[in-house]
This record gives structure tokens, C-alpha cells and sequence, in this order.
């Protein structure tokens, strides 16, 4: 920690602020010495000021801009993000984990870190998307949602890749926060982009499908589930991969082997809360909207699994937007019993 602390040198009050970066070091594809000299006295100053705990949230913002406007000039080059990185990246993530550091500091520490498109960057922000490791809502829903941005990033290395959407499956696991659970989904599913190998793009949905799964799992016997919103979501994210045939037959059978019964799960929770869904609107349109999202894909999951045939014809969700109880629990019992069929559950 001393050797983090000591990395995010505090600059002295009476420097003044070093120059922008000039466009042909963010250009650069080597970098002298005294070029390099210039970068490290650029990141040194202007994290300093961001781990400075005497500066003002406004002085904090513009060392934020600062350092974040040499990774938006045009054409910068992978030499200079590179060793920019090298730079910034210890003191930010030492700010960062210090957990007397101020909040909103940490927040533009990790706003910064999440456009480096880093492999380091990436390591660092990991270890603040876990409750487990994290107990700071703001800086784990920071941190989640930055690490989207860094999937995103083509610049990763892949296996870096792999273990950020495992740690992140994980992490979904024990989250108890609806908006960071819905970041750390989109997260997982932002790594699933085109320069990685397709083996490795089916790994990242499989396990996208294990952290749901086990959110769903998870889901209270005797009240609504605070994590309705970020489970429709997820499933809509999931959909959405169907949707534009990212996933096969084969894979999509795989999957809905596994999901379709928490599908049956979700539906009977709704049921089990019919009255408490009906008494709060805000909450109505939460189930209405995640029983919609549903709907369809359940059908269409069916479909790939059993065959087209067998697919149960049902409007559950028209049912519960009219407030008709018998006719949801009807139309919903012809699905759990539908879901417990061969080859679900394998």
C-alpha cells in the first residue's frame, strides 16, 4: 500500500499546471526520452492534483478533464496510451483504494482509468466491482460501469478479457444493488464484441447465463425482488444476442436448456405477488415490463429447445396488465409445466 500511496505524489501548490500534451507525443509510435519525461511530468501533476485531498471538487473535475483530454485527441496512438497508462494508472488506482480518499475523487479517478483501455486499468477497477471486496456503493457502481467501458475496449488483451467476465460473474452473484447488478451484467455483455475468437465470445455468454441464473435463483419466496429491473435487462441484453443471430441453434439449445426454467421461476414469483404487484404502480410496471420481455423469448427459447409445436400460446402479460388473476395463473401453469419437460433442467 505504502509503495501505492507513494506513486501519487501531491504536486506543490505553486506549480503551475504543465502544458497540454502536444499532438505529436498522443501521436507518437516511439517515444523519446524527454518526451517521455514530459508525459510523466503531465500524469504526475494532474493526478496529484486528484489525490491532493486539500483540492476543491472543481479543481478535482478539471485535473479529470485534463487527464482525459490527451486519450480523445485525434489519432492518439497505441504507443502513447500505452505508456500513458504506465503512468496514471498506479496513483489513480491508489487513490482509489484508499478508502479515506474522497468519493468524488475515487469517482473521477475511476472515469479516468475507465478510458485508458488498459489491461492494467482493467485489473484495477476489478477489485472495486465485488461487494465483497467493495463496500462503497458509489465506487462499486463506478467501477462496474467503467469496466464496461474497458470490455468494450479492442485494445485488451483477450484472456484479460475472460478472467474480468468471470470475476464479474462472480461479483454478480453477491451484489445486493439493483443499478450496479444492471451495470455489472452490462459489463459482462459488453466483452462479448466481435475481435474475440467465437469459442471465447460463447464463453462470455455462458457465463452471462450462469450469473443470471443465479440471480434468478436467488429470487425472495415472501416479497418482490428488488432485482426485477436488472433482470429484465439482463434478459433483454441476452434476447438481443438471439435477435441479431449472434447465437446458433446448437448454443441457443445449450442455453435454453439451462435458462428456461428460471424463466418458470420468474413467472411463479410474479404470481406470488400478484397482490403486492398490483398495489404499488411503480412496482406493476416493473413486472409488467420484465413478464414482456419475457414473453416472447421464453417462446422462442422454447421453440430452439423443444420444437415449434409444443410452444404454449399465452398472453400472461396482457393478463396481468388487466389485473385477471385466474387468467395469469392459467396461462403461466401451462409454461411451468411446459418447463419442466426433457431437455430441460440438462
Amino acid at each position: 500500500m505504502l509503495a501505492l500511496v507513494l506513486a501519487a505524489p501531491l504536486r506543490c501548490l505553486a506549480d503551475p499546471p504543465p502544458p497540454p500534451l502536444p499532438l505529436d507525443i498522443t501521436s507518437a509510435n516511439e517515444l523519446s526520452n524527454d518526451q517521455l519525461g514530459v508525459l510523466k511530468k503531465y500524469g504526475d501533476y494532474w493526478t496529484g492534483v486528484l489525490a491532493d485531498p486539500k483540492s476543491k471538487p472543481e479543481e478535482v473535475e478539471t485535473a479529470r478533464a485534463r487527464l482525459l483530454q490527451p486519450l480523445q485527441n485525434f489519432n492518439t496512438s497505441l504507443t502513447f496510451r500505452n505508456s500513458y497508462s504506465k503512468i496514471i494508472v498506479p496513483p489513480l488506482q491508489s487513490i482509489i483504494d484508499q478508502k479515506t480518499s474522497a468519493i468524488h475523487a475515487s469517482i473521477n479517478a475511476i472515469i479516468v482509468l475507465s478510458q485508458t483501455g488498459a489491461d492494467r486499468a482493467v485489473t484495477a477497477l476489478l477489485e472495486h466491482c465485488s461487494a465483497q471486496s467493495e463496500t462503497r456503493w458509489q465506487i462499486r457502481l463506478q467501477a462496474a460501469y467503467g469496466c464496461g467501458t474497458l470490455l468494450h475496449s479492442e485494445s485488451l488483451d483477450p484472456k484479460k478479457i475472460m478472467d474480468a467476465a468471470k470475476r464479474l460473474r462472480d461479483a454478480v452473484k453477491i451484489e445486493d444493488n439493483n443499478i450496479i447488478l444492471r451495470h455489472q451484467f452490462a459489463a459482462i455483455a459488453a466483452a462479448d464484441h466481435n475481435p474475440l475468437p467465437p469459442a471465447d465470445r460463447q464463453t462470455l455468454r455462458k457465463l452471462f447465463v450462469e450469473a443470471l441464473n443465479a440471480v434468478v435463483d436467488q429470487l425472495p419466496k415472501d416479497k418482490p425482488s428488488p432485482m426485477i429491473d436488472a433482470i429484465t435487462s439482463a434478459i433483454a441484453s441476452l434476447r438481443d444476442k438471439f435477435n441479431n443471430h449472434v447465437v446458433d441453434n446448437t448454443e441457443g439449445k445449450t442455453i435454453g436448456q439451462t435458462l428456461g426454467p428460471r424463466f418458470g421461476q420468474l413467472l411463479t414469483h410474479a404470481a406470488a405477488n400478484w397482490d403486492a404487484g398490483h398495489a404499488d404502480e411503480d412496482l406493476q410496471k416493473k413486472f409488467s415490463l420484465m413478464l414482456g420481455v419475457a414473453e416472447g423469448f421464453l417462446a422462442f427459447i422454447d421453440g430452439m429447445v423443444r420444437g415449434g409445436t409444443a410452444v404454449p400460446q399465452t398472453k400472461f402479460r396482457d393478463a396481468w396488465n388487466a389485473a385477471d388473476k385466474a387468467k395469469f395463473e392459467a396461462e403461466i401453469a401451462q409454461w411451468v409445466e411446459a418447463l419442466k419437460q426433457p431437455p430441460y433442467g440438462k
